[in-house]
């Protein structure tokens, strides 16, 4: 084991002299629990895990101080009787930084800072990349109290994008005293401990700034200033009074969760409190996902998301489910789409049959609405005649008088051509290697290309096959929801759109647009990869004279939804906006949202 780890927290929690290459620590006084505070912590510790563990999980608790906080020790054996006593954690301490640039920090699944505070030792720049592609890599951070005050050049070390894993810097602490914590949401999973009211505690109440924004964070808990002593004109430096106490973000891969809380020992048996930290580390383990949509962009229609990652609670219940229903006498394959609207609500549209494409027999849908509470998600049907119950993948349908009338899984589809190599002769636009056959086009450092990218090489007719991924925009609906689109030429547009769930349209996905509908609505997920596959026949003309029109047949995830279409003009948005017989590029628009593409080609055919 890692000189300067140990299992456990004696009642005696005392650091000594510590030497780290260049830096000397000096030696803190002992500090130490008494029975009394002990059992006072012990009878305050959650019992139960929120949620299991998918898998055994070490929780690294790192208490290296450059100052003073008393409160470590109680901190430290908080987490180690939560640990012991939900079985959702193993806990190793140290107060080694040398840790943050160890193989060894490879076997745990997040890292606390237990009212680390003042450190300068990351100055280090090794220990920098450590901590910050550690958490990058998709492992977890948790921060108590001072752990806000290590990462800047006026408290600890000059460490920009640590202070922008924490959150934010601490900037003073206008309150030492009793003040009243208001719930930003009081449905969110990690404020449940609460029971949905605020509460008052007396605590050292920071305050922050540097890359402390709800542009990047998930607010929890913060001062309500409307019951607060908020006349601190020389002590607060925040002109909104805005004065968050807690919050969860994503971290490339990674997930933060903060609590300012934990000066004063007595919150470390602060029953809601502890919970609360149980449930904030539960998910920077990654066993409890939650929505950590940044508190400025909840109800934004422009939000997207591009990064499954990233895509919170609402993206593991959103998709599509198979299975068989039971009515009476008649059992029937069922398919369901649940679509995310944001904030935990749903709509789902279920279809005798199967999915799209699918086994759907056309028949009229159900519709069904609902949200998430407590981990499950319920959908009650537009008619009454049913309701749904989603949990853990799985979704349980009854019927209104509550009897079961069976289970659907979730499933993953995949178009059939996902991947599909060129074949011999055709022309690779773009392989993920470079954007060197497109004009001015942007390509992310994943190997995907971006929006708004037009081929350099023109084309009369041809074969062509196209990868796709929409974002998720929870809040945006309609057109708004991840529109672009793929033109043939520059001029004919095949419709690109989060269209999951709903009907076929003429500005829906896969549609030539304006013109005419998909057959079908192939449209999956969004965030997950699609397919166009498309057979382009070019207008014909002849002494500068139309005399037949351009012909579409396009295959949407494998499907066909356009059988030889015929396609009489230019669509909206196209980039050689008038028909003629030159040729024309392959090109993808930009127009509200973000877009990947990937895997594009074309096989130049002689129109028959």
């Amino acid at each position: 084991m890692h000189n300067g780890y140990r299992h456990g927290t004696p009642r005696s929690f005392a650091l000594g002299l510590l030497s780290i290459g260049w830096l000397l620590l000096p030696a803190t006084s002992t500090l130490a629990v008494s029975p009394e505070e002990e059992a006072k912590i012990d009878a305050a510790v959650p019992t139960e895990a929120t949620a299991q563990p998918r898998t055994p999980r070490k929780l690294l608790v790192f208490s290296l101080v450059g100052g003073n906080h008393t409160a470590r020790p109680y901190g430290a054996m908080a987490l180690d009787l939560m640990a012991k006593k939900t079985g959702a954690f193993e806990v190793v301490h140290t107060t080694d930084p040398a840790i943050f640039k160890s193989e060894e920090l490879k076997q745990f699944d997040a890292v606390c800072f237990n009212n680390s505070n003042r450190l300068q030792c990351f100055e280090d720049p090794e220990l920098q990349r450590g901590l910050i592609d550690f958490v990058k890599s998709g492992k977890g951070f948790v921060g108590i109290h001072a752990a806000a005050t290590n990462f800047s050049a006026q408290w600890g070390s000059d460490f920009p994008e640590g202070a922008a894993l924490v959150g934010g810097i601490f900037n003073g602490h206008p309150w030492h005293e009793k003040v009243t914590i208001a719930l930003e949401e009081p449905g969110h999973p990690l404020n449940r401990a609460f029971g949905g009211r605020g509460f008052e505690v007396t605590d050292e109440m920071y305050q922050f700034d540097g890359p402390h924004s709800r542009d990047k964070l998930r607010i929890l808990l913060r001062i309500d200033e409307t019951k607060t002593d908020m006349d601190r004109a020389n002590k607060m430096d925040r002109p909104d009074d805005d004065f968050a106490v807690s919050w969860v973000q994503r971290f490339g891969k990674g997930r933060v969760f903060y609590c300012s809380l934990g000066h004063e020992h007595d919150i470390f048996w602060n029953r809601a409190v502890l919970r609360h930290y149980l449930d904030g580390i539960q998910f920077a383990l990654g066993d409890l996902p939650v929505d950590t949509t940044p508190s400025a962009a909840v109800g934004d229609p422009k939000y997207a998301i591009m990064d499954p990652d990233l895509g919170g609670p609402d993206l593991a219940v959103q998709g599509e489910y198979v299975g068989q229903l039971t009515r009476g006498d008649e059992t029937f394959d069922c398919g369901v789409q649940v679509i995310a609207l944001g904030d935990g609500k749903f709509h789902a549209v279920a279809m005798v049959g199967g999915l799209p494409g699918a086994g759907w027999d056309g028949s009229e849908p159900v519709h069904a609405d609902g949200g998430t509470f407590d981990r499950a998600t319920t959908l009650s049907a537009a008619d009454g005649s049913s309701e749904a119950v989603i949990q853990d993948g799985r979704m349980t349908v009854k019927s209104s008088g509550g009897r079961t009338l069976g289970t659907l899984e979730r499933i993953v589809r995949k178009s059939p051509t996902l991947g599909a190599m060129p074949p011999a002769g055709a022309i690779v636009l773009f392989d993920g290697t470079g954007t060197e056959n497109f004009q001015n086009a942007r390509m992310t450092p994943e190997g995907l290309l971006m929006e708004l990218a037009a081929s350099k090489q023109r084309f009369q007719s041809y074969y062509s096959h196209i990868e796709f991924l929409v974002p998720l925009m929870p809040y945006a609906r309609g057109q708004a929801r991840g529109n672009n689109g793929y033109f043939c030429q520059g001029r004919y547009q095949a419709q690109i759109l989060d269209s999951f769930g709903l009907e076929p349209g003429k500005g829906e996905c896969g549609a030539i647009y304006g013109l005419a509908a998909p057959t079908t609505n192939m449209c999956l997920p969004p965030l997950s990869w699609q397919t166009f596959d498309v057979d382009f026949k070019a207008a014909v003309f002849k002494d500068g004279e139309k005399v037949e029109n351009a012909r579409m047949t396009v295959r949407h995830n494998g499907v066909l939804i356009h059988g030889d279409v015929e396609v009489p003009a230019t669509s909206s948005g196209a980039l050689i906006k008038e028909e003629g017989p030159e040729p024309g590029p392959v090109f993808v628009q930009r127009h509200t949202a973000p877009m990947r593409f990937r895997n594009i080609w074309v096989v130049e055919q002689e129109r028959e």
